[in-house]
């Protein structure tokens, strides 16, 4: 389907409108230079849409699309041609496939209407809780740009990209937008492909018994396979029970004080938002009566869904924390948050209901018409060859439960998760995991990892997730860290570790965070904000190079002594260092990040009358005009000549005076320099340098010359302590951080 021509609208040259009249259309021809520019940097908000005008024009292609067995004729043609391009010329590391799919957003609505299945499939991979829609890729958008095109007499050809992804060996598919293509962030989508091993039939509705049945049925199955044949998952027996649990094979469920239990039977957790709707709980006045009876038809539907999977799961037990932690009493609470990485860390099985945002929608949540996947198979009778097209399994961080702070901790503490959501059933234990559509457990390498790279993930994820009490930022994590510090034996600084601490103090706040405005945690510490931690500026080799600062002495002084991993009230790090850069904090009018709000900026430092030179700075909380000093941290090394991207870099800490103690600051913020080296990609592997990499080692070494140098009276008195014989070479001067 073609739509109605539409004459190249030129902008007025005075103000640079497009003469269409929609308020977003300005500067249409500066923009058509780059249309690959993330739609999540908000360049299209300001763009209308007349959705009637785009219903009209969705009915009439829908005149034309013909959708047959499942399919329409655009998807067809794709799914025909993949099996050869995936054997013969499949994508590589620098260059995906770019096929013309359909001619218009028109077209793609018309599809979806007449509901093709691979269409359907994108779009229920986008409207799921996907990675990619966080940063608002969305179909509006799409539209938007189509609607830019049109206005500057440019095709509007949507095609289907295969692109291969390095990191994971894998190959995805999705639909760029509108207009030729250059790459970029704006897809929608996002399918994996992978090699079927399994023969699938064309899909029916299944009545919602059967398919519950069915799910229930590959549950148990993953359960025994797991607990037959699984030695990761299957070590450290343990005695541990919680205080109390839900007896649940009987007729009736019942509360349990388990130090009454003559034995230590096996017992399930449950992983659920509590929203906002009130729900049955135990309290001090209800104890008596729940150890007698819980009414199961007033509880929520997710605990009695919980209840029902354990009941077919064979298990007689089940802890639920509204039920089992007594909630009109803070010392109970207390005593059972010590113990919460044994709750979940020694039961059977944790039943997550990662879908559900509230006690109202319950664990069985699969619409009748969701889209599993698109088997396509080989049609050459030489080749056996067949693949599947999914929703990739990484949507799973980003439903209502995962996106829950304390779920974080119960998901990896737990030895098996069993997942539900609006799109499959989801197997995770410490050996491997499968899905409901792909139900053979595949095992995952069993490779050991440094400390400092697992919790700096940790860390990040757990930073994204909401938080209801923002006091809880240590306590909501401290399970994991108790079993962290059991494994390593590391000591645990309020969010951070003793071994390798210093590279851990490298942390970065996300653009939307903030620093808490109430004492949470010191200030060095990542728990001491609100929102996104990242471990550093992206591509930094903060793990190779040398360490300019080390931390000689280190104290935390937890708010209820028996609870290390829970709240603190106080904390120092005692550093040597190179010496201090005094300065002042400017922001840079003119930096590139100043054109989009709430990025990082750039930022002069100002050492008196010297400019020292245009940095990068990571603010924790806003300074405008503020005296500030500059610690080295990291010193990453010279770049070799054959590397092609990151070349020497210097990491180190904003940080203010305390007003309180000579030589005592608060960190404040990060700083880095790089030798970006200005490499270019002209070809596959092959690069070539654009004439900066002089200049930028300059600027590198005369500021690292400063750090080893520097001793001006007024940085001579900022010091608690200054060494006549340091330890390290050129620390000579001792700082606090607090």
């Amino acid at each position: 389907m073609t739509l109605e021509r539409i004459d190249p609208l030129v902008e007025d040259s005075a103000t640079h409108v497009c003469r269409c009249g929609n308020p977003g259309h300005t500067n249409l021809l500066q923009w058509i230079e780059k249309p690959e520019i993330p739609t999540y940097w908000g360049l299209l908000e300001s763009d209308s849409l007349d959705m009637e005008q785009i219903d009209r024009e969705v009915k009439k292609a829908q005149e034309t699309i013909l959708v047959v067995d499942e399919y329409c004729s655009s998807c067809r043609k794709f799914l025909e041609a993949l099996p050869d391009i995936l054997i013969n010329q499949p994508p590589t590391k620098y260059n995906s496939i770019n096929r013309p799919h359909f001619q218009n957003m028109a077209e793609f609505g018309a599809a979806l209407r007449e509901k093709c299945r691979l269409c359907r499939l994108l779009d229920q991979a986008h409207t799921a809780k996907s990675p990619f829609k966080a940063r608002n890729i969305n179909v509006y958008d799409f539209h938007k740009i189509e609607n830019r095109f049109r206005c500057l007499g440019k095709p509007t050809t949507i095609c289907m990209t295969i692109k291969s992804v390095t990191y994971d060996d894998g190959i995805w598919i999705s639909l760029n937008s509108p207009g030729e293509f250059k790459g970029g962030h704006n897809l929608l989508g996002h399918l994996s492909i992978t090699h079927s091993k399994f023969s699938v039939l064309k899909s029916t509705p299944a009545p919602e018994s059967d398919r519950i049945s069915a799910q229930l049925q590959i549950a148990n199955q993953w359960l025994a396979e797991c607990l037959t044949s699984h030695v990761h998952c299957c070590q450290n027996p343990t005695e541990f029970l919680p205080s109390r649990l839900i007896y649940v094979d009987g007729k009736v469920a019942r509360l349990v004080i388990t130090s009454t239990l003559g034995h230590r039977p096996k017992y399930a957790t449950l992983s659920h938002c509590w929203g906002a709707i009130p729900h049955l709980m135990l309290k001090t006045t209800s104890i008596d009566s729940m150890m007698i009876k819980i009414p199961e038809d007033d509880l929520t539907k997710t605990f009695q869904d919980a209840i029902r999977i354990s009941r077919a799961l064979g298990i007689e037990y089940i802890w639920i924390d509204s039920l089992c932690i007594i909630q009109d009493s803070s010392s109970d609470w207390q005593a059972e948050a010590v113990l919460m990485q044994s709750v979940y860390s020694k039961s059977e099985i944790n039943i997550a209901a990662t879908g559900a945002a509230d006690g109202r929608q319950g664990c069985f949540l699969q619409p009748q018409d969701y889209i599993a996947k698109v088997h396509v198979r080989n049609l050459n009778p030489l080749s056996e060859k067949s693949w599947d097209i999914s929703n990739l399994s990484d949507w799973l961080n980003y439903m209502p439960l995962t996106r829950r702070a304390w779920a974080l901790q119960e998901r990896l503490l737990s030895t098996r998760t069993l997942h539900f959501s609006e799109g499959e059933m989801v197997w995770e234990c410490k050996t491997g995991g499968a899905r409901e559509n792909f139900p053979q457990i595949v095992e995952q390498k069993q490779e050991k990892t440094s400390l400092a790279h697992i919790w700096d993930d940790i860390v990040r994820k757990y930073t994204i997730a909401n938080l209801t009490n923002k006091r809880d930022k240590l306590i909501a994590i401290g399970g994991i860290a108790r079993a962290v510090q059991l494994e390593s034996g590391d000591r645990y600084l309020a969010g951070l570790w003793e071994k390798d601490i210093e590279v851990q103090l490298l942390w970065r706040k996300g653009e939307k965070s903030a620093k808490s405005d109430f004492y949470r945690a010191p200030s060095w510490s990542w728990a001491s904000i609100d929102g996104r931690v990242d471990s550093g500026p992206r591509g930094l080799r903060v793990y190779g190079g040398r360490i300019d600062v080390h931390v000689i002495s280190a104290f935390v002084t937890p708010l209820v002594e028996e609870s290390p991993f829970g709240e603190v009230r106080a904390g120092n790090l005692r550093i040597s260092c190179k010496a201090l850069l005094s300065g002042n904090i400017h922001k840079v009018v003119n930096s590139p990040y100043s054109l989009f709000p709430n990025r990082n900026r750039s930022f002069n430092l100002s050492n008196g009358k010297e400019i020292l030179s245009k940095y990068e700075v990571y603010l924790d909380s806003e300074i405008d005009e503020k005296k500030v000093v500059l610690v080295l941290v990291h010193d990453s090394g010279p770049a070799s000549e054959n590397q092609e991207h990151d070349g020497t870099s210097l990491t180190g800490l904003v940080l203010q005076r305390s007003g309180v103690r000579k030589g005592e600051f608060l960190r404040v913020g990060l700083w880095s320099v790089r030798d970006y080296r200005g490499w270019s990609r002209v070809g596959t592997g092959e690069y070539m340098r654009d004439g900066t990499r002089e200049t930028y080692d300059n600027r590198i070494n005369n500021l690292f010359e400063l750090f080893e140098t520097n001793e001006t009276e007024t940085a001579i008195s900022d010091y608690a302590e200054i060494l006549t014989e340091p330890k390290y070479p050129n620390e000579r001067y001792i700082i606090d951080i607090v």
